[in-house]
């Protein structure tokens, strides 16, 4: 599934999850380059959002930890009157949160971000995998 850089319509939660599922990606995919790669997309799809009064970012600060083999992660954001609610939270388990606080309007930019990351991401390891030496530059650092 891909996504162009604005899509006409909105997005769902489990559309961002299957088109994660569906290029291929798991959890070894989540590195801190891929986060932070995650991160500058929906940041700026917030920015031009307008949300919150023009105030919707991502925060900078995220955290991945690994406990017996199982890898989570959680990114964070902030606006005018909140400074750390949940964006994307990578959970134990394989299921993946998209900021359960917000409505259908303000999660877009999560979404939109999210599944331009994962398209992308994924069109990489794709390559990856189909090149002669079975290497390619990847997110995974």
């Amino acid at each position: 599934m891909t996504f162009e850089r604005e899509p006409a319509i909105a997005l769902t939660r489990n559309e961002a999850r299957n088109g994660f599922v569906d290029g291929g990606l798991d959890y070894a995919d989540v590195t801190t380059l891929s986060l932070r790669w995650l991160l500058s997309i929906i940041d700026a799809d917030m920015q031009r959002s307008g949300l919150f009064n023009g105030s919707y970012r991502m925060r900078r600060d995220y955290k991945i930890t690994e406990n017996r083999g199982n890898r989570s992660a959680v990114l964070r954001c902030k606006a005018d009157y909140f400074d750390a609610r949940e964006a994307v939270t990578f959970n134990p388990g394989g299921f993946i949160g998209f900021a359960g606080w917000a409505d259908d309007t303000n999660v877009q930019p999560i979404l939109r971000g999210f599944s331009i990351w994962s398209a992308e991401l994924a069109g990489q390891k794709n390559r990856a995998a189909s090149s002669p030496n079975g290497r390619a530059a990847t997110m995974r650092t």
